[in-house]
């Protein structure tokens, strides 16, 4: 009696190539697990030292106070979760315009950080913050631009954008949303916030698209 293997001639040569395939198949998953995740370069790292947030829209510097505030303290709080750079205390800078608003108005960026003893300030000119809102309440949409800076309070130069005297360009624009029934203006304008905010800080440190943090949802 005559017996047959299972495996012809040309699939016992054909078995290892299989095996190898597999076992690439495996090495690569295994690979995709272990390998972290590609990161987008900073545009600029700032120094490790200590710095002030100032966020204004330098033309109408009352227009955007609620804006300003909210973004700076945003801003703060992702710099500090990545360790980007020591900062002074959130309120330090609210304090010294409460003391004698007149006068804060007319000091300039080096003189604020100065003030508050940093050597840096990240400066923010928010040029436009703009929540539209249509159809009956029932569609909103938002928009932001600002520029980015860094500045030297020592010299008072620019440390970056050295290619750039207005500073490094930061948007943030959305579609028509639907606004749900747990969305407002108030929430909407959170977003809109932590959209910029994540825009600004990303400009200062490496960071990947799993840290990069949701923005809007649709509802």
């Amino acid at each position: 009696m005559r017996r047959y293997s299972a495996l012809s001639p040309q699939s016992s040569v054909l078995s290892p190539l299989l095996l190898l395939l597999v076992g690439c198949n495996v090495v690569g998953a295994l690979a995709y697990k272990v390998t972290p995740p590609s990161k987008t370069p900073a545009k600029y790292k700032p120094a490790k030292e200590l710095a002030v947030i100032v966020v204004e829209n330098y033309r109408n510097p009352s227009a955007g106070d609620v804006d300003s505030e909210q973004l700076a303290r945003l801003i703060a709080d992702q710099l500090r979760e990545q360790k980007v750079l020591p900062l002074v205390a959130d309120n330090a800078l609210s304090q010294l315009r409460d003391q004698d608003p007149e006068k804060f108005r007319k000091m300039s960026i080096p003189s604020i950080g100065r003030a508050l003893g940093a050597k840096q300030v990240i400066y923010v000119d928010l040029l436009k913050s703009t929540i539209d809102v249509a159809e009956g309440e029932s569609m909103i949409r938002g928009s932001m631009d600002a520029t980015v800076k860094v500045v030297d309070v020592t010299t008072s130069q620019s440390r970056w954008p050295a290619e750039s005297v207005q500073g490094w360009p930061a948007s943030v624009q959305t579609p028509f949303m639907t606004v749900g029934p747990n969305e407002t203006e108030i929430t909407f304008r959170r977003k809109l916030h932590e959209a910029m905010a994540l825009q600004v800080s990303h400009l200062l440190y490496d960071w990947s698209n799993e840290d990069a943090g949701s923005q809007f949802s649709r509802e």
